[in-house]
């Protein structure tokens, strides 16, 4: 089971964080995603139903907590437009688009430091 914990938080999790990062997902999705998480982890499939040996409450508890420190997607979505409104209300905090254009401007001109070595005469 813990193979399966693990998966669940490296992909299953993963994949829809990217669309929470900017829009709050219906509360009908966030469940069909637990419910796909919840059938993983305990082995269920359509045809199969297994017996859920833990309530659900208590497996997104922290590890410290006697949990499993998986995360409902509710709260992850939460905590992820969180930081969305955190970073946007921040004008201190250059946000991730400012220092990709800079990496990238940094690729583009190459480095100041030493003379430039492979070029053409």
């Amino acid at each position: 089971m813990a193979i399966r914990a693990v998966l669940i938080n490296s992909t299953y999790a993963a994949i829809p964080s990217y669309f929470m990062q900017c829009s709050r997902l219906p509360q009908s999705t966030l469940s069909s995603l637990d419910r796909l998480n919840r059938d993983f982890l305990w082995s269920s499939t359509s045809d199969k139903r297994k017996l859920h040996l833990v309530s659900w409450k208590v497996v997104t508890k922290s590890k410290d907590m006697g949990g499993l420190d998986i995360h409902s997607m509710d709260i992850r979505d939460k905590a992820l437009l969180s930081n969305l409104v955190s970073r946007a209300s921040s004008p201190s905090t250059p946000g991730p688009a400012s220092s990709a254009t800079n990496s990238h401007q940094e690729t583009q001109l190459g480095s100041t430091e030493g003379p430039a070595t492979g070029g053409h005469l």
